[in-house]
């Protein structure tokens, strides 16, 4: 193998790399924001839960 092809398969096994670990961090931020998602929908209903609740305190 050439010293040409050698550079060329080097940079190719990183840019691999590169991509590999772009797609694992796209994956990762992708999963903590459905995480946060979540986790503002059951803030979310649970104010609306209390705020039920205290509705149905001040009816008569």
């Amino acid at each position: 193998m050439a010293w040409s092809q050698t550079t060329v398969v080097r940079d190719e096994a990183r840019a691999l790399k590169r991509f590999k670990t772009q797609m694992q961090h796209v994956q990762n931020s992708e999963e903590d924001l459905e995480k946060k998602r979540k986790h503002y929908v059951d803030v979310v209903k649970a104010f609306e839960s209390a705020l039920a609740l205290l509705n149905d305190r001040v009816r008569p």
